[in-house]
């Protein structure tokens, strides 16, 4: 079973930050599974969660960029009983509309 990596990140709560750090993740080729983006509403900070299947490349790629982070969590990649990858959910948990 592959594994996912979950990164957290706090960052700068302004314009063209986050796009900053998912531009690098972008720019080294891996594929975004999942993200959260919240704001604190203090200190002018947010904090991004992002999950990859490759952990080193993304850890690179973001401490490129200038963020640091740190790992969080890893989970097993998985199909639902449908045969259908798990939806990708939001930080309050509800699905993701396409």
């Amino acid at each position: 079973m592959e594994q996912t990596k979950e990164f957290a990140l706090t960052l700068d709560d302004r314009p063209g930050v986050l796009a900053k750090a998912t531009d690098a993740i972008a720019k080294a080729g891996i594929n975004i599974e999942g993200y959260c983006a919240v704001p604190s509403g203090k200190d002018g900070k947010g904090t991004f969660r992002v999950v990859t299947k490759d952990p080193a490349t993304t850890k690179k790629a973001l401490e490129t960029a200038g963020s640091r982070c740190r790992r969080s969590a890893t989970s097993p990649s998985s199909t639902s009983t449908t045969g259908r990858e798990p939806s990708r959910r939001s930080c309050a948990g509800s699905p993701r509309t396409n």
